[in-house]
């Protein structure tokens, strides 16, 4: 692993690389005409597994290989907003498999993934700017970093980019939650808003994959 990335980043370069899988199936299965093949439950359940990744294992310098357990992690406000966020893909993943599935067969259920891609974009704007920076082999520049902001009141230019980084993110998962909604409650002639929010989860794995702190 380059030791210009921390383990933070490849955390998302990690999930990046899941949403454009995500993306992809359900692209692939919204050209198939929605038919129950593979590709209709491939989505969820990759959804599911990103989401139990990330909610049992993410910060290397954390639990479980670092010092750290895992109770003690939350503690860490960007490491929690990371547990809830997903938690949440985790559950809404569960719910569109069962969906899929045909045991969840109320239209509301479909709400589920609307929150829950609003929820974590709401997340990611709130996420604190300094969070990427504060595993052990970058706590003094990050010590030094929140000094010097909170001495001149603004964010260095490393903060400034992991907020706009994030605020971009937030955008997208937005843009999910919007395309989402519109495709399962509007009823529109065509079918191009089904194919919106998997393009916006594409283009939101491109952000995670290119992130940088």
């Amino acid at each position: 692993m380059p030791t210009s990335m921390n383990s933070n980043t490849w955390g998302h370069i990690l999930t990046g690389i899941f949403f454009w899988v995500v993306g992809a199936m359900a692209l692939l299965n919204m050209a198939q005409g929605g038919k129950k093949t593979w590709s209709k439950f491939c989505w969820p359940v990759l959804a599911m597994v990103m989401g139990g990744i990330g909610f049992g294992f993410n910060e290397s310098w954390l639990w479980s290989t670092g010092a750290v357990s895992w109770y003690e992690t939350l503690q860490y406000p960007h490491v929690l907003q990371h547990r809830l966020a997903a938690l949440g893909i985790c559950f809404a993943g569960l719910v569109e498999l069962l969906r899929k599935a045909d045991y969840l067969t109320d239209r509301l259920w479909s709400l589920v993934f609307v929150g829950v891609s609003a929820g974590v974009g709401v997340m990611l704007l709130l996420h604190p700017a300094h969070a990427g920076v504060m595993e052990p082999m970058n706590m003094e520049l990050h010590q030094h970093e929140v000094v010097s902001a909170s001495t001149s009141m603004q964010d260095t230019p490393a903060q400034s980019s992991i907020r706009v980084q994030h605020q971009l993110m937030a955008a997208m998962c937005f843009l999910i939650a919007l395309s989402g909604f519109l495709a399962e409650y509007r009823n529109l002639k065509n079918r191009w808003m089904s194919y919106a929010w998997p393009v916006f989860a594409l283009l939101l794995g491109t952000l995670l994959v290119l992130y940088r702190e």
